[in-house]
């Protein structure tokens, strides 16, 4: 009887279905919450740390600064940070150096790399839509170039 079950099952045409993924999912969450602040802060390509410990043990003290092609967002990621009001950190920001100070409560981190990575994540789509935009610009005065060069040799 089994032998016919298997034959059977063979046989049929569910097994000539085909299933595809509708969409895969990373849990990013998971290395986020092995990873200490700083260790997470220093694996973000965004920024440089300058300066990392604690005054006490319940405070940390982040002090980084923005690089690469972040460095020139100084001024949004400084609002952005200012627009938070959470009791998980306080920042100052250092105009000479263009840099930022934390100060993190060591209960907070999680809280934290969630609000940094949230602001991570929107320094990086701004850094996306300069890119993309600057392409489309230089596409655009080409095509001008073109149409100009075209129009002068009729």
């Amino acid at each position: 009887m089994s032998h016919n079950i298997a034959a059977s099952y063979l046989n049929s045409d569910s097994t000539d279905r085909t299933f595809s993924f509708q969409t895969i999912t990373r849990n990013a969450n998971s290395r986020q919450d092995i990873l200490s602040l700083s260790d997470w802060l220093l694996a973000q390509e965004i920024i440089s740390l300058r300066a990392h410990g604690g005054a006490s043990q319940a405070i940390n003290k982040i002090e980084f600064s923005l690089r690469g092609s972040a460095s020139g967002l100084y001024s949004l990621f400084k609002g952005l940070l200012a627009m938070s009001h959470t009791p998980a950190f306080k920042f100052h920001a250092v105009a000479e150096s263009r840099s930022f100070i934390l100060e993190i409560e060591a209960a907070q981190e999680y809280e934290v790399k969630k609000y940094l990575s949230k602001i991570f994540n929107l320094i990086n789509s701004e850094i996306r839509f300069k890119q993309v935009l600057r392409k489309v610009i230089i596409n655009q005065e080409k095509f001008k170039k073109e149409e100009k060069l075209l129009f002068n040799s009729l």
